[in-house]
């Protein structure tokens, strides 16, 4: 079992992965607010995440998981400064989608929604820190 399966069992979520981005650096993506919690996987490269409302900025590397748990819009970029795609939904092109930029990607995002597994209730929209990073 991954990593990304055994922290969403032991929290009683499972989740829906929408879209598998493979980027060539320079690169980044904006994703808007959703009413809803959700996730990105940095599977390989270095990242940088910022939330629309605040000013800080957290780098990423391979393997980390951010939990963006209000659903806030976000930009993750490979290095400061560099947003190629503005406003990308979660779920747009539907479940299990490709969106291949490069033959040679160096990043690769995954991006999905958590949800509670039945007869379960943990509040992640309630959670006081918009985002949490697994790393």
């Amino acid at each position: 079992m991954d990593v990304l399966a055994d922290i969403l069992n032991s929290l009683r979520l499972v989740s829906s992965v929408y879209c598998r981005s493979e980027l060539d650096s320079p690169c980044g993506l904006h994703f808007v607010p959703a009413n809803v919690a959700v996730f990105h996987v940095l599977y390989k490269g270095r990242g940088i995440l910022s939330l629309d409302n605040a000013q800080e900025t957290h780098p990423l590397t391979s393997g980390d998981i951010v939990l963006i748990t209000d659903g806030s819009g976000h930009t993750i970029t490979d290095q400061a400064g560099v947003l190629n795609l503005p406003n990308v939904r979660i779920g747009q092109h539907g479940e299990h989608s490709l969106l291949r930029w490069s033959q040679t990607p160096s990043v690769v995002l995954l991006c999905g929604r958590p949800s509670q597994s039945r007869g379960y209730l943990w509040p992640l929209e309630e959670l006081e820190q918009p985002f949490c990073c697994i790393c």
